[in-house]
């Protein structure tokens, strides 16, 4: 211990007596380790913590999947869940949730508050009680039964002030009394599917929907029986599949069971993003190794003298090396500390810029797990760039180096320094590619059409509650009254109505029939609009016409479904239904164009279009629907006039959110714009410290080379050969790096294909531009080094010598 305490002082009066390069070290070592560190605490976050339910490794997420129709992962049907909840033979149990918004009113303005819909035994699967009162009984979990709910212990604690006397006591959800039956846990989150709930509320399928199986709508989360795996319940389910396919063909044809592990799910849309910045910051780090390596390369052949005076008063070779390694430790463990400041600065802004990646991430903090990480990090960079230093003190001769007249001769690795030269820049080129692929993506998608016309547009959505609006024709007499009175607001142009409208989150696949027509597996975006929504929207019609003012026997369909069905017939001479070949078969009046309902970076979908007031239309009639205003002034301003129309009709009806569809559009890029932000500073600062790190050799290399310099001046090289002999040996060093990079991101590229849209991942004009803008930083780089030993006068460099 005596003897490690004496290496570490010994390596702290060393770095203080060369401040420069212990301060470059630290700083070069800090951008490598907190850009891993932050990274690191996302990771460990979001992929590798467990869920925070008791066990949680034995829950898994059930859904349905339709491969013949494309589907990957389809929602389940009431019938089909209660089937396959009895059939299952893998299971504790199985349980259904389902997302919905409620209406709270009771404390001021009427509040629309995110809930979920649980099965009664949704919290004991999860294996989490309340904190105060109970849970809900089977009973509870009925069409008809009383109306009971839980409150999160964040809405009860921000709502009710925490009053413990709301258990047993009813408030105003939706218009009915509504008994808080108990408190969740503080922090209590379920991930998948009703991420946003503030409050729960049992599922209590209705009679409708038990009967309609081909209705889809919902996911259901299981716990694993004992012995039983993920790959056994899915064999399981999917076997009780088959059955209900034989049983019910007209619904269930080639629909089957999609059973993954539920942290799997929660991380299904983030796991790629992370692991490419993880990989990214790893090369970061590398790069930044390799630099300070090359520094210590540099440090150690100028001090190879003193070595050879400590060595030849008594150290040994290993004190040598053990003297080298305290050095390495002490910037390892400096680097590692300035690193975890720097990542816990940087962590809130990752954050920010993820949070359309990496949905529910919040509260950033750096926990046990990474700051251990930071640790070990920061051990193994010290091992790594202490290594050659340390192995070349490890073989000095004494002997030429005490008979050295200046001391700093020696070995000095070429090789080695060109080598890691070369492995920077590799490095740094694929960092490059990468970004540049993430960017030319991001382009792409600034570029595509979305389909509609979102400059001038306001989108407002609204949830009507069941207890007021049960009946359609309430529904439609609201609508219509809302509607009329936007159209009469100055600076509106039009005004209509859409209840999965694009980009704002709501989607409704369902099958249809056309009339006439075999043809298996037809699956379209279902919606429900009212009069004037295409010219609202900006989006065209192509043939025919649009839908009249309360016509209600007629539909619309997009170009995308036109050019699938009717292949060079006539679509207006087509007819449509969604109740199967039994009809009623609504003719097609209209084609219009085709609209990127699920965003920018997927393939449209066929689409129908059916009148609002449609009685067989799919859904709930226009329960949820969005209100669609396009104007000539700035949309934003047109909130004020909208909500006071609805205070008129309805003042205890809550507006949800308004926003601007150029404002929904944007969201929808900001996942391309934030992985090409994060990507390329990563890529910036892996070409900075490259930069660096070549300049930083050349130099020292060409530094040896004065004696070799100056005889060649003296013997009548020009000033052109001298700068070429430099630039050539730096050049040669970083094209062999760039070489190699271009391979190494031609192999990585796969792992980006699933990111990017719009630019294939061995797209040649990014390589091209990557190459050669390196290829000049490199020159660059060099050219300060070659300039200085042009300026050599041989007469001084001789007599120096």
């Amino acid at each position: 211990m005596h003897g490690t305490l004496h290496h570490l002082r010994w390596a702290l009066r060393s770095l203080r007596r060369s401040p420069g390069f212990a301060i470059t070290a630290v700083l070069i070592l800090a951008l490598g380790i907190g850009a891993n560190t932050a990274i690191f605490s996302l990771v460990d976050r979001v992929l590798l913590q467990p869920l925070p339910f008791p066990a949680a490794d034995r829950l898994v997420s059930i859904e349905g999947a339709n491969p013949a129709r494309g589907r990957a992962i389809n929602p389940l049907s009431a019938p089909d869940f209660q089937d396959w909840q009895r059939m299952g033979t893998q299971l504790e149990g199985m349980a259904g949730v389902d997302n919905t918004v409620l209406t709270y009113t009771g404390g001021g303005e009427p509040a629309l508050v995110p809930a979920g819909q649980v099965s009664w035994n949704f919290l004991g699967l999860l294996r989490v009680q309340p904190v105060l009162g109970r849970d809900f009984l089977p009973e509870e979990d009925r069409e008809a039964a009383p109306r009971v709910a839980l409150l999160t212990h964040e809405f009860w604690m921000r709502t009710f002030g925490g009053d413990p006397a709301l258990v047993g006591r009813s408030i105003r959800l939706d218009g009915l009394d509504t008994q808080v039956v108990g408190i969740l846990p503080p922090g209590f989150r379920f991930p998948h599917r009703i991420g946003s709930a503030r409050i729960l509320v049992p599922l209590s399928l209705t009679k409708e929907q038990l009967g309609q199986r081909g209705n889809h709508f919902m996911g259901a989360v299981g716990r694993l029986k004992p012995g039983a795996t993920v790959a056994s319940c899915a064999q399981d389910l999917r076997a009780a599949a088959a059955r209900l396919e034989t049983a019910y063909p007209d619904t269930n044809l080639h629909f089957t069971a999609n059973v993954v592990p539920l942290k799997d799910r929660v991380v299904l849309g983030s796991r790629g993003t992370l692991l490419v910045l993880m990989g990214a910051v790893g090369c970061v780090l590398l790069i930044a190794c390799a630099n300070i390596m090359n520094l210590m390369l540099a440090r150690s052949a100028g001090r190879q003298r003193e070595m050879a005076i400590r060595a030849a008063l008594g150290a040994g070779p290993m004190e040598l090396v053990r003297s080298a390694f305290a050095e390495s430790l002490v910037i390892g463990l400096l680097g590692g500390a300035a690193g975890l400041l720097l990542a816990r600065w940087t962590l809130a802004g990752l954050v920010g810029l993820l949070g359309s990646l990496v949905p529910g991430l919040r509260q950033p903090s750096l926990g046990a797990g990474p700051v251990a990480f930071t640790l070990g990090l920061s051990l193994a960079a010290a091992l790594l760039f202490g290594l050659m230093p340390a192995f070349n003190l490890r073989n000095m001769r004494l002997a030429d180096f005490l008979k050295e007249g200046k001391g700093g001769g020696g070995s000095t690795h070429p090789r080695l320094r060109g080598l890691l030269v070369a492995s920077e820049t590799a490095l740094a080129t694929a960092l490059l590619v990468g970004a540049g692929l993430m960017l030319r993506s991001f382009q792409h998608l600034s570029t595509v059409d979305p389909g509609f016309k979102a400059d001038h547009l306001l989108a407002a959505r609204f949830t009507l509650p069941a207890y007021k609006y049960g009946e359609a024709a309430r529904r439609m007499a609201l609508l219509d009254g809302l509607l009329q009175r936007i159209r009469q607001s100055p600076g509106v142009v039009a005004a209509s109505a859409n209840d999965t409208t694009p980009f704002l989150g709501s989607t409704r696949t369902s099958s249809y029939s056309l009339k006439g027509r075999t043809d298996d597996a037809l699956e379209a975006i279902h919606h429900q609009v009212s009069s004037g929504y295409f010219a609202a929207m900006g989006i065209p019609v192509l043939q025919g016409r649009d839908l009249a003012p309360f016509e209600t026997n007629a539909c619309v369909v997009s170009q995308a479904l036109a050019r699938r069905d009717f292949p060079g017939g006539d679509v207006l001479q087509g007819a449509v239904s969604v109740a199967g070949d039994s009809g009623p078969f609504l003719p097609i009046v209209g084609v219009v164009g085709t609209v990127r309902h699920d965003g920018l970076a997927l393939a449209p979908r066929p689409e129908v279009y059916f009148p609002a007031a449609y009685a067989q239309g799919p859904g709930a009639n226009m329960a949820r629907f969005a209100l669609l205003v396009r104007t000539t002034t700035a949309p934003s301003a047109m909130a004020g006039v909208l909500r006071n129309a609805v205070r008129e009709l309805d003042p205890d009806l809550p507006v949800g959110a308004i926003l601007t569809m150029e404002e929904a559009v944007a969201s929808d890029r900001d996942a391309a714009r934030s992985r090409s932000l994060l990507l390329g500073a990563f890529a910036g600062l892996a070409l900075l410290l490259a930069g660096v790190g070549i300049y930083a050799v050349i130099n020292f290399l060409t530094a040896l080379r004065t004696r070799e310099i100056g005889v060649r001046m003296a013997l009548g090289a020009q000033v052109g050969s001298v700068l070429g002999l430099v630039l050539g040996q730096g050049l040669r060093m970083a094209l062999g790096g760039i070489a190699a990079g271009v391979a190494l991101s031609l192999v990585l590229g796969r792992f980006l294909e699933s990111l990017i849209v719009g630019v294939r991942p061995w797209d040649l004009s990014t390589f091209g531009l990557v190459t050669a803008g390196l290829a000049l930083v490199c020159a660059a780089a060099c050219l300060l080094p070659a300039l200085k030993a042009a300026r050599v006068d041989p007469l001084v460099a001789l007599r120096d010598e």
